[in-house]
């Protein structure tokens, strides 16, 4: 155990891992992990992570939002539905949201469409967002700029040290998940090495991207600590004082994550 560990982006509400939830929490618990953050994709998965969420109390809360690859189902009735949806005291962001270029559908504008009414929903509950990108940094840190400063997080940091650097000036947190312990994965490492240490925070994005020695596999939230150990050694710390830090930068990225676990916290 690495000391107490929030993984701040899990899909508890997925096949792989919805199918046994009681025992992956029970595991991610053994591990050191304090707290969940169920990130959603869609309406269904938002639905069910606030019903998770609901169901696990201060273990876990619910992001809900409609994925950049889903972006066409993006229409006004689904934002009525995540707009109430945000007003449920177990969510505590919006997204994930973002571009994904590497497919050619939905369309970009689409995309962009679906990424703006995600901001304007984080803007109205005062809520933190989650970007997900893929081939697609240039293009989406150019839009940020445009809203900068921005509370949120680019989940599953994959880009290069630059465009890391420049999610951080635009008040970003990067979220750093099973990618930085592949040995091939250079620019991983050295955006990890770089990142402002009040700015990293820890994720599985389970059950995607196990981190080695499970590469390949169903990933879970209790191999977050795989990762912790992983970054750890990258930036030449302890693991108490990256778990520490995770932590703290976790509580902040989400506010009333902080709230639900201040005892835990302040223990």
């Amino acid at each position: 155990m690495t000391g107490p560990l929030i993984d701040t982006h899990c899909h508890l509400n997925h096949d792989g891992l919805r199918e046994d939830i009681a025992a992956t929490v029970k595991r991610a618990t053994e591990a050191g992990v304090i707290h969940l953050v169920i990130v959603s994709y869609d309406l269904g998965s938002s639905l069910e992570a606030v019903t998770i969420a609901e169901k696990l109390g201060s273990y876990a809360s619910a992001v809900v939002g409609i994925h950049p690859t889903m972006a066409h189902t993006c229409d006004r009735e689904a934002l009525k539905i995540l707009d109430d949806l945000a007003q449920n005291p177990a969510v505590v962001g919006i997204g994930e949201t973002g571009l994904d270029l590497h497919y050619a559908f939905p369309p970009i504008r689409s995309q962009l469409e679906s990424l703006h009414a995600h901001i304007e929903l984080a803007s109205r509950h005062g809520l933190p967002l989650v970007f997900h990108c893929r081939d697609a940094y240039a293009p989406l840190l150019a839009e940020l700029e445009r809203f900068a400063p921005i509370h949120g997080v680019m989940h599953c940091w994959a880009g290069t040290p630059h465009q890391a650097a420049q999610s951080v000036a635009l008040g970003l947190h990067l979220g750093f998940g099973g990618v930085v312990t592949f040995k091939s994965a250079f620019d991983v490492h050295t955006a990890a090495r770089e990142c402002p240490i009040d700015r990293l925070v820890l994720e599985t994005d389970a059950p995607f991207l196990a981190p080695v020695p499970y590469r390949g596999k169903s990933n879970e939230p209790s191999y977050i600590a795989l990762t912790a150990e992983r970054l750890a050694e990258l930036r030449g710390i302890s693991q108490a004082d990256l778990a520490e830090a995770s932590t703290r930068n976790a509580a902040t990225l989400y506010p009333q994550v902080a709230t639900r676990l201040h005892a835990a916290l302040r223990g």
